[in-house]
């Protein structure tokens, strides 16, 4: 009997910690392989939406960005990529064609013109990592060719791929070194902005597995009105859709509240219980 109160008393304990962390329940989808829209921009409300697009876990999936770890495997790591001239080093390739045992990540901006926008600037706000990133096209007789406007190989802080017209794009990426790369990335076009994506890369075993922020990096801007029409004004039907579309809350809710005071419930119980079994044994 004792040592069944003292189980009651445990669980109790166990329950009531274990939900002091809701957020601690949430778990980051990883994709080693597979087809990937890692930059997914459309149109919507008038504005601008970019996220990650999956052919992984089903057809045409979309995340969050935040949500999703784009893990990059060892067997990536290729010394061939030293012959590139402007990459000079071997590192971990992505390649343009896709490779059945690695993730084939690229763009796809076709979602735009619905919402009547073309020209569609993917800007880099922050990229941070263990090493060097770079992007570049195969050419049909073995050259390569910079994708980023400028003409760099290298991505950076500042970075942008200027799409015109919307199309869906794969190109080799290079990662230098083994750890965690950031990429805070929003879209523009026809004074249009996106929300801010926060993209997370697992490169390689080992290496540093630092997440950089991308609070502070912009704000969502909605495209302007055109000439001679009024600017739709924000109604409450739109506030409430956008509220649906957030992510969902972490906070306690009906069913954390439930499992508080289950817990809670348990352990008084279980308390009483020893202080009657302790009663009966004095008394004896």
């Amino acid at each position: 009997m004792k040592r069944f109160v003292y189980k009651l008393s445990a669980l109790g304990l166990v329950m009531g910690m274990s939900i002091s962390a809701p957020a601690a329940w949430a778990q980051s989808l990883v994709l080693e392989t597979g087809h990937i829209d890692a930059f997914n921009v459309t149109a919507e409300d008038g504005g601008l939406k970019l996220t990650l697009k999956e052919d992984v876990t089903g057809q045409h999936v979309l995340h969050d960005p935040q949500d999703v770890i784009l893990k990059v495997k060892q067997e990536a790591m290729n010394e061939d990529v030293a012959k590139v001239a402007e990459i000079g080093k071997p590192g971990y390739l992505l390649p343009m064609a896709q490779d059945a045992g690695l993730i084939w990540p690229g763009w796809d901006t076709q979602g735009v013109r619905e919402g009547g926008f073309s020209a569609i600037d993917i800007n880099f706000k922050k990229v941070s990592g263990p090493g060097e990133v770079y992007m570049f096209k195969t050419g049909s007789f073995g050259g390569t060719e910079s994708l980023l406007a400028g003409g760099s190989y290298e991505l950076t802080s500042g970075s942008s791929i200027h799409q015109d017209p919307p199309s869906h794009v794969h190109t080799n990426w290079v990662f230098t070194e083994p750890g965690t790369y950031t990429m805070c990335v929003q879209a523009t076009g026809n004074g249009s902005s996106s929300n801010v994506g926060k993209y997370v890369w697992q490169v390689g075993d080992g290496g540093p597995n630092n997440v950089a922020d991308c609070e502070g990096t912009a704000a969502p801007v909605a495209a302007p009105a055109s000439k001679g029409k009024s600017a739709p004004a924000t109604s409450t039907k739109k506030a409430a859709s956008a509220a649906k579309k957030q992510l969902p809350d972490t906070g306690p809710n009906f069913m954390t509240l439930s499992f508080i005071v289950l817990g809670l419930g348990l352990m008084v119980f279980g308390a009483g219980m020893v202080r009657l079994v302790r009663a009966g044994q004095s008394g004896k």
